[in-house]
C-alpha cells in the first residue's frame, strides 16, 4: 500500500462484456506480466476495503484469486453490472469500474471519494463522462433500476440526473479503455 488509509467503501470491477473488439477475454490480457483484471484489483485493494468482480458467471476469475459474482440481470450491460454491484454492496458507497482501465490509479479513487455527494461522483474528461470509474451511492439504485426496467441501458443517460456530481478529471489517460488488442500483438 502507498501509505494511504483504506476508504470505507468497496470496489467492484465489471467484467461481463463479450470483448468482441478485443478478440479474447480482455480482463485476462497480460499487462505487466499479469492479467489486467488482477492489476486493477490490486490497485483497488490498496484503496478500498474489499474488491469484487461482477461477471457473466460466478467464479469466472476465481483462478486469479478474485471473488467473482454473477450479474443478476438477464439483459447484461454496464448498467446491469452497476445494479448488481449496488445490490451486493455491504457499504453505502461502491467504486465501480470496468475491467479494461489499465492506467487506473488509487489517486483517482481517493480524489473522487473526497468529492462524493448525492447519488455518486463521476469523472469527466473534455465533456465525456466515465461512468465505469465512479463512486455510486446505494441511494441511486431505485433511479438506475427504473432506467433498466424502462429499457434505458445507457449509464451516461442515467447519470444526467442532478443528484450525480460530475468532476472534471485532469488526467484523461487514466480513464482510457483498452478496447482493442494493441498493435503488434
Amino acid at each position: 500500500m502507498d501509505g494511504q488509509i483504506r476508504l470505507p467503501g468497496e470496489a467492484f470491477i465489471l467484467a461481463g462484456g463479450g470483448s468482441r473488439r478485443f478478440g479474447s477475454d480482455k480482463a485476462r490480457y497480460e499487462l505487466r506480466g499479469r492479467p489486467m483484471i488482477q492489476c486493477i484489483a490490486d490497485t483497488l485493494a490498496a484503496s478500498c476495503e474489499r474488491v469484487t468482480v461482477v461477471a457473466k458467471e460466478a467464479g469466472a476469475y476465481a483462478d486469479l484469486g478474485l471473488n467473482t459474482v454473477a450479474d443478476h440481470y438477464s439483459q447484461q450491460s454496464p448498467l446491469s453490472g452497476v445494479l448488481t454491484a449496488l445490490e451486493l454492496a455491504g457499504s453505502a458507497w461502491a467504486f465501480i469500474c470496468a475491467c479494461d482501465l489499465p492506467q487506473l490509479t488509487g489517486e483517482l479513487c481517493r480524489r473522487l471519494w473526497q468529492q462524493r455527494a448525492g447519488w455518486g461522483v463521476v469523472p469527466s474528461t473534455a465533456g465525456r463522462l466515465h461512468p465505469l470509474a465512479a463512486w455510486y451511492h446505494r441511494d441511486s439504485l431505485p433511479h438506475l433500476l427504473a432506467a433498466y426496467r424502462e429499457g434505458h441501458f445507457s449509464l451516461r443517460r442515467s447519470l444526467e440526473h442532478q443528484k450525480f456530481t460530475i468532476i472534471e478529471w485532469d488526467q484523461p489517460e487514466i480513464l482510457l479503455n483498452l478496447n482493442r488488442l494493441p498493435e503488434g500483438e
